[in-house]
């Protein structure tokens, strides 16, 4: 299960990723699964995420931190709020190509500034209509 940590790290920033990889007390309130506070750190795992700054796409590696429940025995991770489950991009980068889109700028211009593919482009606006309320 995952966890969004957004204390102190809300937006995209090096030195947001500096803070979430440094913090040690997530001050979680229990365990998803089961709602316990008997939890321990369980290691972490390497994301690559891709961001846009300046007009330039960058690629990092950050190292995601893992808690287990000692009560069900279920690990989960903890990943800053910048970041969508399972998603590489960012979710500021997300964000300003689908406002791109919305202004109706060509495809093709936004496959080339973002470098990604019309497909990308499409799913995104898809799953962004799908779970708006």
């Amino acid at each position: 299960m995952i966890i969004h940590y957004s204390t102190k790290v809300k937006k995209f920033s090096k030195k947001n990723i500096y803070k979430y990889e440094e913090t040690e007390n997530f001050n979680i309130k229990g365990c998803p699964h089961c709602g316990s506070d008997d939890y321990i750190r369980w290691g972490n795992y390497e994301r690559n995420i891709v961001y846009f700054k300046n007009g330039i796409k960058y690629e990092e590696t950050i190292k995601i931190k893992r808690i287990k429940c000692n009560n069900c025995n279920k690990t989960h991770s903890i990943i800053p709020a910048f970041l969508i489950p399972y998603k590489v991009h960012t979710l500021e980068y997300i964000i300003e190509v689908l406002k791109k889109k919305e202004k109706k700028e060509r495809s093709i211009k936004l496959e080339e500034k973002y470098k990604i593919s019309r497909q990308l482009i499409n799913y995104w606006s898809e799953c962004y209509k799908e779970h708006y309320t």
